[in-house]
């Protein structure tokens, strides 16, 4: 736990406790390795405005909430937590951010996942501040560490300029996911004050809740690494998603088909949501994940759904990877590009 007492955060607070400019909005489960960190990187920011921690833990089963209340007593005007009693994601709700967005006070939200942590004490002062120059936008984000078993690897992950730069929405759904990293988002309240319907029904929130985000003004690129992302690790949401379990390829197939098949109907659905205004981009990113769809169904065998997936792809947006060409291209050959498949596999286990 960081070594700083309530009064030393608010030090250097101008406009008093009560009033928190930005609200911090950190979502956990099963975190009890990492919660800590986290807080920590909350607590360290040194900022000219009040700020609030709020904390929503999905009823982990480990050690995360007795952590959480650790901190939450010794900073009891920073700290506010929702804990379920129930486990909402086997309910089938995940958009765990919006629990803390009905509760935030600040006129800002940042954004970090109790897996990941801040390591700029300067983090929050330094987006608000440079926020302010564009008030058209509706949100900031900035590049991240890569960090592998605990430790840097070395990699900065989405450094997409090498100064400031405002990006579109286009931008941000061509870039998939990984544009902007979780732990690096800050939004102002009112670009996510009326989400649609269909954003709580996406399988995933961070890259939606992105593109709607900046869809009234543009993001701004802050090119500062301020975070961690952890990869690989064994509380990952994809580690969690594609793990290795009895009947692994049947069980893998099936999550890795419905969350593509989710993901392109929340796609279109997004796509109606703007009439159409972003319908290249959205086609090429509904593309991308056909495309990912045929790969899961080539590598296990599914041969029939491998040559639908990819037709589809190509009928979709044909401007996509030279992988997709090379698939259909040989997309009556299935024998052969598995073969293919299995010698690469043995090739990069022998390297």
């Amino acid at each position: 736990m960081i070594d700083k007492t309530e009064q030393e955060v608010m030090t250097s607070w101008k406009n008093g406790r009560q009033v928190p400019v930005v609200s911090i909005c950190c979502v956990t489960y099963n975190h009890e390795k990492y919660i800590g960190e986290t807080i920590d990187g909350f607590l360290m920011q040194e900022t000219d405005f009040a700020f609030e921690i709020l904390i929503h833990d999905d009823c982990s089963d480990d050690d995360t909430q007795k952590i959480i209340l650790n901190y939450k007593e010794k900073y009891p005007n920073i700290i506010r937590t929702v804990f379920q009693k129930e486990n909402q994601y086997s309910k089938g709700i995940k958009r765990f951010f919006s629990f803390l967005f009905q509760i935030a006070n600040g006129a800002y939200y940042a954004l970090c996942e109790g897996d990941d942590f801040w390591t700029d004490s300067r983090k929050l002062q330094i987006q608000l501040d440079e926020m302010k120059k564009y008030p058209n936008i509706g949100m900031s984000f900035h590049p991240a560490f890569e960090f592998y078993d605990n430790k840097r690897t070395g990699k900065i992950l989405s450094r997409h300029f090498h100064a400031n730069q405002l990006v579109t929405t286009s931008d941000i759904i061509l870039g998939g996911g990984v544009f902007c990293p979780t732990a690096s988002l800050m939004f102002k309240k009112e670009a996510l004050s009326d989400l649609p319907e269909w954003f709580f029904k996406a399988p995933v929130g961070d890259y939606f809740m992105q593109i709607l985000g900046s869809s009234n003004g543009g993001a701004l690129y802050i090119d500062r690494p301020m975070s961690i992302y952890r990869k690989g690790h064994s509380g990952s949401w994809t580690n969690s998603l594609f793990s290795d379990p009895e009947g692994f390829v049947e069980q893998y197939t099936q999550k890795h088909q419905d969350f593509k098949l989710d993901m392109i109907k929340t796609l279109k659905e997004m796509n109606r949501y703007f009439d159409n205004r972003y319908n290249a981009e959205i086609q090429q990113r509904i593309s991308i994940a056909l495309l990912s769809l045929s790969l899961v169904y080539l590598k296990v065998g599914m041969f029939e759904k491998f040559q639908t997936a990819i037709e589809k792809s190509c009928k979709t947006y044909k401007k996509s990877l030279s992988l997709q060409y090379f698939l259909y291209l040989f997309k009556n050959h299935p024998y052969f590009l598995h073969a293919l498949y299995k010698y690469y596999v043995f090739m990069k286990k022998s390297a």
